[in-house]
């Protein structure tokens, strides 16, 4: 009896649809737009919040900027993040980098302007990453900032692709960046996605892996991700065992730029505080 009730009230829906087709397709589509929109706020939800970090361990990884008055999203200097490197005992590692833009050109290369990362020699090391081919950089070949680093280049994927045809014998070859020649020295894997929204296409020593000094005429503005050591749970706030010389406000972010937690300083030496990372 309940099947054929809902049999009949069926067949009665349907018959009134069919009497006002303007009320059926106004219908639908709503019924359309509304799935459509849920589906795609479920993906970006999935692909920004719920999906893994693409990295080995990725609860261990953390964001750490110092942020003041004029740099309200933050900002760290080469010596703050070469001090943090030295001085921490809580992390095993820090990535380092820094974005910048390179003219390519060689031989047989159109010219071309493409999107770059100056980075540390243990970038892809504390980020779990391994080159598809070739190497990563060394800290003997990140020891001197631009134009006195040494000119290797490890190529994104799709760049070596679309280049170079996906020639494994790129590896070797010199191109120039900026009317300087480099050597191929790797090829980062398919899929690698680079920290926050900016993609380069190639990365290249910046100097980030030299002793923390105040001395230079010119200090980059970093990026720093850093690795907890063996050991150390990512539960927040944490303490890093390291001290700041600065006169600002500290605060760590999260990969999606959400501070997670801030303080404002007292004196001049600050424990710097940490989160860890949730999404991508």
């Amino acid at each position: 009896m309940r099947l054929q009730a809902i049999s009949r009230d069926l067949v009665h829906a349907w018959r009134a649809l069919l009497r006002k087709p303007g009320f059926t397709a106004a219908a639908v589509l709503c019924v359309g737009l509304g799935v459509s929109s849920t589906v795609a706020v479920f993906t970006l939800v999935r692909s920004e919040l719920l999906r893994p970090l693409p990295y080995r361990d990725p609860d261990q990884l953390v964001a750490i900027t110092l942020a003041s008055t004029d740099q309200p999203n933050g900002v760290v200097l080469d010596p703050e993040a070469a001090t943090w490197r030295q001085e921490s005992r809580t992390l095993s590692g820090l990535a380092v980098w820094n974005d910048a833009r390179f003219t390519m050109t060689g031989s047989g290369i159109e010219p071309e302007n493409i999107a770059a990362a100056l980075v540390n020699a243990d970038f892809l090391d504390v980020l779990g990453v391994r080159p598809l081919h070739g190497r990563a950089f060394t800290r003997t070949d990140d020891r001197a900032r631009p134009p006195q680093s040494a000119p290797l280049a490890i190529l994104g994927y799709k760049l070596w692709t679309r280049v170079f045809n996906a020639d494994p014998h790129a590896i070797g070859r010199m191109v120039l960046l900026n009317d300087r020649p480099y050597e191929i020295v790797g090829v980062l894997p398919e899929g690698f996605r680079f920290p926050g929204s900016f993609q380069p296409d190639v990365i290249a020593p910046g100097g980030y892996s030299a002793p923390p000094t105040w001395s230079a005429s010119f200090f980059g503005q970093l990026n720093v991700i850093g690795r907890l050591a063996a050991g150390v749970t990512p539960q927040p706030p944490m303490t890093l065992t390291l001290s700041l010389t600065i006169s600002s406000c500290a605060a760590v972010l999260v990969l999606s730029g959400i501070a997670a937690s801030s303080l404002r300083m007292i004196s001049t030496f600050l424990p710097a505080t940490v989160s860890p990372f949730c999404c991508m």
